[in-house]
């Protein structure tokens, strides 16, 4: 730590070659939490920004490193990063940067679009076009590193609207389909951000986005099933969507999510189901590809939106004769009666209404509610 202090001063004051040399030791100082803390207390951030703007191409190749590494992790560095002028450099070298820089500088600004205003002001420096731009030209870790940073910006509503307009959609969606691991993770994340607008829902679809976000939830890695059965849900949102959907493979592997995910991916699965099945087709497809179990086993066992969400599913399902046997086969009317003595509100509003379809024109089912102490 006590090297800090001259390290900061060579930055600001040093020769050409003692800015360079250290920049580039207060970056690797900055792998470091505690040092990150004591780099920023010495002064450090601004004249690293001014090196940034104003130095040869080697020392902002290295003060953009150091910068990056002061931000990753550390909300207040990546805050004070911005508030000395640091993301308007950043986002020049993003566009016109060496490779090197282009590294860096991509790098440090998905670091810093952690931050919801950083992610509002880099779009307001203009780093929209070129993190699109590296979508679509970079290098695989451009690539990789600018989609992650889009994902970050589009958690803001104008930003949503501006990658959409600077062509970001169908890239990502390229990204989803063809990319790396961490290409494909990232792109599904971006989309899964976007699909929060209506205009976005209905680019998603026409830029082919369903069958590789279907796909990811299918055969991808944990990270990506979360962040493309997320996609899905918001997609879902769309009734445009919900043929489409089916008709790209996904309620299977949406089911198989709610059947064995992680929590989190059964929370986006069963809220994408709420969605799909107000579609008559769908309502049979959820029961063929065994949605059922695992919806019953969720009103019984399952986190609390978990339940509402199931039973709500359910309610549903149960229009359906078949499925009213189904439902009951499954352990369901034991599950649902629990809920509607035991839930929330909003849980015994649900857990009534599937019981109700679930008697309608079914004597058995009339008889097993009965017998299990009724409605009252």
């Amino acid at each position: 730590v006590g090297a800090i202090p001259p390290l900061v001063a060579l930055v600001r004051d040093g020769t050409e070659e003692q800015k360079e040399r250290a920049a580039d030791a207060l970056g690797s100082l900055a792998l470091n939490d505690a040092n990150q803390v004591a780099i920023a207390a010495a002064g450090g951030l601004p004249p690293l920004v001014a090196l940034l703007r104003y130095g040869a191409e080697r020392q902002k190749e290295k003060a953009t490193g150091a910068l990056r590494a002061l931000a990753a992790g550390n909300d207040a560095n990546a805050v004070a990063i911005a508030a000395a002028g640091g993301i308007p450099p950043l986002v020049a070298l993003v566009r016109h940067g060496t490779e090197e820089q282009k590294d860096h500088a991509v790098s440090a600004l998905r670091t810093l679009a952690s931050n919801d205003a950083n992610a509002v002001a880099i779009a307001a420096a203009g780093g929209t076009p070129p993190l699109v731009a590296l979508v679509r030209d970079g290098t695989e870790y451009q690539k990789e590193n600018a989609a992650l940073a889009l994902w970050m910006l589009a958690s803001d509503d104008a930003n949503q609207v501006a990658i959409a307009n600077a062509g970001g959609i169908s890239l990502l969606v390229a990204l989803v389909r063809d990319g790396t691991k961490e290409q494909k993770e990232n792109a599904a994340g971006a989309l899964w951000m976007l699909a929060r607008s209506d205009a976005n829902q209905a680019a998603i679809v026409d830029a082919g986005g369903l069958p590789p976000l279907v796909a990811l939830v299918r055969d991808g890695m944990e990270e990506q099933k979360d962040n493309a059965v997320g996609a899905l849900a918001k997609l879902s949102i769309n009734v445009a969507n919900h043929v489409a959907i089916a008709a790209a493979g996904g309620i299977p592997p949406v089911v198989a999510l709610v059947r064995d995910g992680t929590e989190k991916q059964k929370d986006y699965a069963v809220t994408a189901l709420v969605a799909l099945v107000h579609n008559d087709i769908n309502l049979v497809a959820i029961a063929a590809a065994g949605g059922i179990p695992p919806l019953v086993a969720l009103v019984r066992d399952g986190r609390e939106k978990q339940k509402e969400y199931a039973a709500c599913v359910l309610t549903i399902l149960a229009l359906n004769d078949a499925n009213k046997v189904a439902i009951a086969s499954a352990g369901g009317i034991p599950a649902l009666m629990t809920l509607v003595r035991d839930g929330t509100e909003t849980q015994k509003e649900n857990a009534a209404a599937v019981l109700l379809n679930l008697t309608t024109d079914n004597d058995a089912n009339q008889a097993a509610i009965a017998a299990a102490g009724g409605l009252s």
